[in-house]
Protein backbone atom coordinates (compact mmCIF):
# COMPACT_ATOMS: atom_id res chain seq x y z
CA UNK A 1 0.00 0.00 0.00
CA UNK A 2 1.19 3.20 -1.66
CA UNK A 3 2.02 6.30 1.75
CA UNK A 4 1.34 9.69 0.51
CA UNK A 5 2.54 13.09 1.78
CA UNK A 6 1.69 16.40 0.09
CA UNK A 7 4.53 15.47 -2.59
CA UNK A 8 4.98 12.31 -2.03
CA UNK A 9 4.12 8.74 -3.06
CA UNK A 10 6.49 6.21 -1.08
CA UNK A 11 6.37 3.45 -3.94
CA UNK A 12 5.65 5.60 -6.74
CA UNK A 13 8.02 4.15 -9.25
CA UNK A 14 7.03 0.67 -8.15
CA UNK A 15 3.12 1.07 -8.86
CA UNK A 16 4.04 2.60 -12.24
CA UNK A 17 6.48 -0.81 -12.91
CA UNK A 18 4.31 -2.79 -11.62
CA UNK A 19 0.93 -1.69 -14.12
CA UNK A 20 3.39 -0.76 -17.32
CA UNK A 21 5.67 -3.23 -17.26
CA UNK A 22 4.15 -5.36 -20.08
CA UNK A 23 3.83 -1.68 -22.48
CA UNK A 24 7.24 -1.13 -21.65
CA UNK A 25 8.70 -4.28 -22.10
CA UNK A 26 6.35 -4.45 -25.62
CA UNK A 27 7.42 -0.88 -26.65
CA UNK A 28 11.14 -1.50 -25.68
CA UNK A 29 10.84 1.77 -22.99
CA UNK A 30 12.46 3.13 -20.09
CA UNK A 31 11.50 4.40 -17.15
CA UNK A 32 13.15 7.66 -15.84
CA UNK A 33 12.81 9.73 -12.80
CA UNK A 34 12.33 13.22 -12.57
CA UNK A 35 11.63 13.53 -8.43
CA UNK A 36 12.71 16.02 -6.22
CA UNK A 37 11.56 18.07 -3.10
CA UNK A 38 8.70 19.80 -4.69
CA UNK A 39 6.82 16.87 -6.18
CA UNK A 40 7.25 12.86 -7.56
CA UNK A 41 7.92 12.54 -11.11
CA UNK A 42 8.07 10.03 -13.42
CA UNK A 43 8.39 9.62 -17.17
CA UNK A 44 8.21 6.14 -19.28
CA UNK A 45 9.89 7.84 -22.22
CA UNK A 46 10.37 5.66 -25.75
CA UNK A 47 11.59 6.84 -29.32
CA UNK A 48 7.77 8.00 -30.51
CA UNK A 49 6.11 9.56 -27.23
CA UNK A 50 6.81 9.95 -23.88
CA UNK A 51 4.04 9.08 -20.83
CA UNK A 52 4.49 11.31 -17.70
CA UNK A 53 3.83 10.69 -14.12
CA UNK A 54 3.09 13.75 -11.76
CA UNK A 55 1.79 14.19 -7.95
CA UNK A 56 1.94 17.28 -6.36
CA UNK A 57 -0.15 17.96 -2.93
CA UNK A 58 -2.69 15.05 -3.57
CA UNK A 59 -2.87 15.55 -7.55
CA UNK A 60 -2.02 12.52 -9.68
CA UNK A 61 -1.75 12.83 -13.74
CA UNK A 62 -0.79 11.24 -16.03
CA UNK A 63 -0.02 12.73 -19.80
CA UNK A 64 1.68 11.71 -22.73
CA UNK A 65 4.14 14.28 -24.23
CA UNK A 66 4.45 14.47 -28.22
CA UNK A 67 7.98 14.69 -29.12
CA UNK A 68 8.09 16.86 -31.85
CA UNK A 69 6.05 19.76 -29.88
CA UNK A 70 7.00 18.64 -26.59
CA UNK A 71 3.16 19.30 -25.42
CA UNK A 72 1.68 17.54 -22.64
CA UNK A 73 -1.71 15.97 -23.00
CA UNK A 74 -3.77 14.37 -20.32
CA UNK A 75 -4.77 10.80 -20.46
CA UNK A 76 -8.07 11.30 -19.13
CA UNK A 77 -8.92 14.26 -22.00
CA UNK A 78 -7.66 11.91 -24.51
CA UNK A 79 -9.94 9.09 -23.42
CA UNK A 80 -12.78 11.88 -23.27
CA UNK A 81 -12.27 13.47 -27.01
CA UNK A 82 -11.21 9.83 -28.61
CA UNK A 83 -14.29 7.95 -27.17
CA UNK A 84 -16.81 10.67 -26.08
CA UNK A 85 -19.65 8.05 -26.01
CA UNK A 86 -17.62 5.36 -23.48
CA UNK A 87 -17.28 5.17 -19.78
CA UNK A 88 -15.32 2.22 -19.31
CA UNK A 89 -12.54 4.03 -17.31
CA UNK A 90 -13.49 6.05 -14.51
CA UNK A 91 -10.79 8.54 -13.31
CA UNK A 92 -11.15 9.84 -9.94
CA UNK A 93 -8.85 12.29 -7.78
CA UNK A 94 -10.64 10.54 -4.74
CA UNK A 95 -9.18 6.99 -6.16
CA UNK A 96 -5.53 5.53 -4.38
CA UNK A 97 -3.02 6.32 -6.00
CA UNK A 98 -2.35 2.96 -6.94
CA UNK A 99 -5.76 2.48 -8.02
CA UNK A 100 -5.43 5.64 -10.78
CA UNK A 101 -1.90 4.46 -11.92
CA UNK A 102 -3.95 0.85 -12.20
CA UNK A 103 -6.62 2.58 -14.55
CA UNK A 104 -4.51 4.59 -16.36
CA UNK A 105 -2.49 1.59 -17.50
CA UNK A 106 -5.47 -0.10 -18.21
CA UNK A 107 -6.86 2.65 -20.79
CA UNK A 108 -3.59 3.37 -22.33
CA UNK A 109 -3.73 -0.25 -22.79
CA UNK A 110 -6.70 -0.91 -24.11
CA UNK A 111 -7.44 2.08 -25.93
CA UNK A 112 -4.64 4.01 -26.38
CA UNK A 113 -1.80 1.95 -27.06
CA UNK A 114 -1.35 3.64 -30.80
CA UNK A 115 0.21 7.07 -28.90
CA UNK A 116 2.95 5.32 -27.48
CA UNK A 117 4.02 4.09 -30.96
CA UNK A 118 3.94 7.68 -31.79
CA UNK A 119 0.46 8.11 -33.12
CA UNK A 120 -0.46 11.69 -32.54
CA UNK A 121 -3.39 12.43 -35.47
CA UNK A 122 -5.55 13.24 -33.32
CA UNK A 123 -3.71 16.32 -31.98
CA UNK A 124 -4.70 19.20 -34.28
CA UNK A 125 -8.65 17.92 -33.24
CA UNK A 126 -8.30 18.00 -29.90
CA UNK A 127 -6.90 21.26 -29.69
CA UNK A 128 -9.52 22.95 -31.03
CA UNK A 129 -11.82 21.43 -28.83
CA UNK A 130 -9.69 21.74 -25.28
Amino acid sequence: MSVTTMGHIDDFEQLILENFNDLIKKFDLKLVSFSNEFGDEFRIVGHNSELVFTYDRGDLRCSFINPVTNRKYLVNLIYKHLYPKENQFIFSINDTPSIQIKVYAQVIRERLCNILEGDFSWVNHFEKTY
